[in-house]
């Protein structure tokens, strides 16, 4: 076998349901040199050989491929069976300027694509009513808090998968009205021309943004995964942008359970995490007890309540772009309000900083924003949160030092 012979080459192929483009792509690249060895969903592989001028055909395939005594048949009529296109075309070569075509009859070819489009309908159908089931949960969420939303890496992959399935629709749509107007052609009892110019303007950028979207929908999940760790609050790397809870409550020890897996505390520690539009995040849980004076103190206010844990639950949010920020601090207001019936009130924080607090019976809420960063803390103790707000900007200044 020659070197020639031996070598061969792969190529985005042409919309196969385009048919006359196809067949005329095929032979171009036979008038070249490459004769077809596979037709894939997207790229066609060529063997190289000697430039031939010869015709393609894509008929119908039906549900099953055309048998031997039929290929045989067609071989002694002067074409060659290539093979299938995605169980959708059978396809045919022929050197012989006198082979005769599969259908002469125009009425009766368009039985055969009569039935294909009307599979092609009902596929389309189907995808369309998914595509309309995922679109609508996305746009739900979207609506509701786009940003929040969009800080979970999962929503990030739905609304991708959203976008996959929009180009899929539009394509198969597109696909389905080329072969209902050949159908119709056929029909009216008017034969169609197998040569035509291959259009293929619009159709590598349409499959490589696709094939992006393909790869970053499998990625994300991994990659997002891969920035996620956790930590002991008193083991954070660096300097941890948050209030710890003894910097706030000053009767407070710490409690004797704790949760330990893998060497974490997960009573009292920081998560890291990822996502498009906040690629630093830390969120930190802890918790502990009164001593013995705080717990007076709490009754002698009249407090129907015996014993409560002190708590803090504080996330840190660095967005890009920046200007998501003052967005996201007005969701934050509206979510807290919503699932504590809290009202917010603004504070007095200087230096570009946003601030609200609130309360609701035991609970204090904190929202801030400097910058591109917010801090958000909810805190269940005796101190005033609002009074040591002071502590939080502090956590900040220290961290974006370190990250100078």
């Amino acid at each position: 076998m020659s070197e020639n012979a031996e070598k061969t080459i792969t190529r985005l192929g042409p919309n196969f349901y385009q048919i006359p483009q196809a067949e005329s792509w095929l032979a171009s690249m036979e008038r070249k040199g490459w004769r077809l060895s596979h037709a894939g969903r997207f790229l066609c592989s060529f063997k190289k050989t000697e430039p031939k001028s010869c015709r393609f055909r894509l008929e119908p395939r039906g549900k099953n491929p055309p048998g031997e005594e039929f290929i045989d048949g067609a071989a002694e009529a002067g074409w060659e069976y290539l093979g299938d296109w995605m169980e959708t075309f059978t396809i045919w070569r022929s050197e012989a300027e006198n082979a005769p075509e599969f259908q002469t009859d125009p009425v009766a070819q368009s039985y055969a694509f009569k039935q294909l489009y009307r599979n092609m309908w009902m596929n389309l159908i189907a995808g369309g009513v998914m595509t309309l089931v995922v679109a609508a949960i996305v746009i739900y969420t979207l609506l509701n808090r786009p940003l929040l939303a969009m800080l979970d890496s999962r929503e990030n992959s739905i609304l991708i998968a959203v976008l996959l399935c929009i180009w899929s629709d539009a394509e198969a749509f597109s696909n389905w009205r080329s072969i209902r107007k050949l159908t119709k052609q056929l029909k009216s009892g008017s034969s169609f021309c197998h040569e035509a110019k291959v259009k293929r303007s619009l159709r590598f950028p349409s499959y490589l943004a696709f094939l992006m979207l393909t790869v970053i929908f499998i990625c994300l999940p991994f990659y997002s995964i891969s920035r996620q760790n956790s930590f002991s609050a008193d083991n954070y790397p660096g300097v941890l942008p948050l209030p710890r809870l003894a910097e706030l409550e000053k009767n407070m020890i710490e409690q004797d359970e704790h949760f330990v897996v893998n060497g974490v505390d997960y009573a009292n520690a920081a998560h890291i995490s990822w996502s498009f539009i906040a690629p630093t995040q830390v969120t930190l849980s802890e918790q502990g007890e009164y001593l013995d004076e705080a717990w007076e103190k709490w009754e002698a206010e009249g407090s129907p309540i015996d014993k409560i844990p002190v708590t803090l639950k504080a996330s840190y949010y660095k967005l890009r772009p920046g200007w998501l920020a003052g967005p996201m601090l007005s969701e934050l207001c509206e979510k807290w309000s919503e699932d504590f019936g809290a009202e917010f009130s603004p504070l007095p924080a200087g230096d570009g900083t946003k601030a609200f607090f609130a309360r609701k019976e035991e609970m204090q809420f904190l929202l801030l924003q400097r910058r591109n960063e917010i801090v958000a803390v909810r805190y269940a103790g005796l101190e005033e949160l609002a009074d040591r707000m002071d502590i939080t900007l502090r956590k900040l200044d220290a961290a974006a030092k370190e990250t100078l």
